[in-house]
Order: structure tokens, then C-alpha cells, then sequence
């Protein structure tokens, strides 16, 4: 019985410098293709394909098919990039908040606010960490779904629930000592 003729490419030794090296010049013409074919500008789709292969690089051990992992290392950067800039696009949390009140959460399971004064808020707001005031931004203001939060800031959904937790606490310790 003839063995039939394997077909598919072979799977690259991206464990050693002159292979991993082979496997960037076999791959590069058609990530950076891939990369610009999300709507990217030639810069950033270079900058995003470079930042693919170091995180290649440096997680190759974890790597059981290169060519699958690389396209998922830039997918993931490809959604972090448009994230960033989508954030840059909202108001700030002090611009949303000078003159409006805290919106009531959509869900019941959600923890409700209610602050009295814009100035509170403030308070409240200017006790949190930049990493709280990011998660608060996010899930309440921008209405962003936790998992794709948690992913946006590099952080696990759990760590941050603690982190929201932490921010709505000090907003309304700040609201109770005021009064």
C-alpha cells in the first residue's frame, strides 16, 4: 500500500535561536497581513507583529503548534490595542461626574450606590488606587462586561471583582464619614 504524501507544513524547532529566527522569516509576511487585515496602520501592525514574536519567544516552551499560538498572541494583542484606544475616547471620571449623580446598577445582584452630592463622589473617587478607578470606570461608567474588563487591564475577573469591591467600599466609607 502507497503511504500517501504529507501535505502539511512542518512544524517549526522555535526552541533554539536559528530556529525560532526560521520561523520568523517564514511567518512574518503573513502575520503582519493577518495584523493589518484588523484595520491596522502599517506601523502599528509592525509594532503589534514584533510584540507577538517576543511574547512567542518568550513563552515557546508553552507552544505545541507555533504557528496557531502566534495567531492567537496577536489576535489578543489586535483586541488590546483597540481597547486602549476606545478607553481614550471617554470622559474622564471627574468630568462625568460634576454635575450628575451615581446611576443605579442594572442588575440585582450589582451593589447599590447612592451619594448625595457630586462633591462625595469626588471624594470618594479621589481615595481609590489608579487601578480601582480603572475597573470602576470600566464595568460601571463604560458598561463593559467584566471578563472583557478584566482582559483589557491584564488582570483575572476575580481579581477584578476585588478590586470593584475595594472601590465601592472606599466610596461609601468616604460617604459615611461625611455625614
Amino acid at each position: 500500500m502507497a503511504k500517501k504524501p504529507d501535505n502539511s507544513t512542518p512544524l517549526h524547532d522555535i526552541q533554539t535561536e536559528p530556529g525560532f529566527e526560521r520561523f520568523v522569516r517564514d511567518t512574518q509576511a503573513r502575520l503582519r497581513g493577518f495584523v493589518r487585515s484588523k484595520g491596522l496602520s502599517p506601523q502599528d501592525a509592525d509594532d503589534l507583529a514584533q510584540e507577538a514574536y517576543l511574547t512567542l519567544w518568550k513563552r515557546r516552551a508553552d507552544a505545541a503548534d507555533p504557528k496557531a499560538f502566534l495567531l492567537g498572541i496577536a489576535s489578543t494583542l489586535v483586541r488590546a490595542h483597540y481597547r486602549k484606544s476606545v478607553r481614550l475616547d471617554f470622559v474622564s471620571l471627574d468630568q462625568q461626574f460634576r454635575d450628575s449623580p451615581l446611576v443605579e446598577p442594572a442588575s440585582p445582584q450589582e451593589v447599590t450606590v447612592r451619594l448625595p452630592t457630586s462633591s462625595l463622589i469626588r471624594e470618594g473617587l479621589a481615595g481609590l488606587t489608579r487601578r480601582q478607578r480603572e475597573v470602576i470606570e470600566l464595568v460601571w461608567l463604560q458598561g463593559t462586561p467584566r471578563p472583557d474588563a478584566a482582559a483589557s487591564i491584564g488582570i483575572s475577573p476575580s481579581t477584578l471583582r476585588t478590586h470593584e469591591q475595594q472601590a465601592l467600599q472606599r466610596i461609601l466609607n468616604a460617604a459615611k464619614t461625611r455625614h
